[in-house]
């Protein structure tokens, strides 16, 4: 019997983020397609998120700015276990769903 232990192999690769298509679809709201979307299988999920002015204005960001944030917000609670996420939702009523978020949307924004 040998006591030598196992080597660790390299560190697995971190999932790659899922494609996220955001689109203006009103005033400070945004249509979000994740996932691949079209002929397929069906596995896209569609939200519309909002961005209110402030959240805008605590975080110090202008109108031009919300994709982004958007994108950073959805990356940031896909990879969070809390399930799956509302068809439509407010980027602020997240934190309710998603504690730390908005520290953590703070803290990107170097706010």
């Amino acid at each position: 019997m040998s006591s030598e232990q196992p080597r660790p192999g390299p560190e697995p690769e971190a999932e790659p983020p899922a494609e996220l298509d955001i689109t203006a679809d009103g005033a400070h709201v945004y249509a979000v397609t994740v996932g691949e979307s079209g002929p397929g299988d069906g596995s896209a999920r569609h939200y519309r998120v909002s961005v209110p002015d402030s959240l805008l204005d605590e975080l110090n960001l202008e109108p031009p700015d919300e994709p982004a944030l958007v994108r950073t917000g959805l990356e940031l609670m896909l990879q969070r276990p809390e399930g799956p996420m509302p068809a439509e939702f407010s980027l602020d009523e997240a934190e309710s769903r998603y504690p730390g978020l908005l520290d953590q949307l703070r803290t990107m924004s170097g706010r």
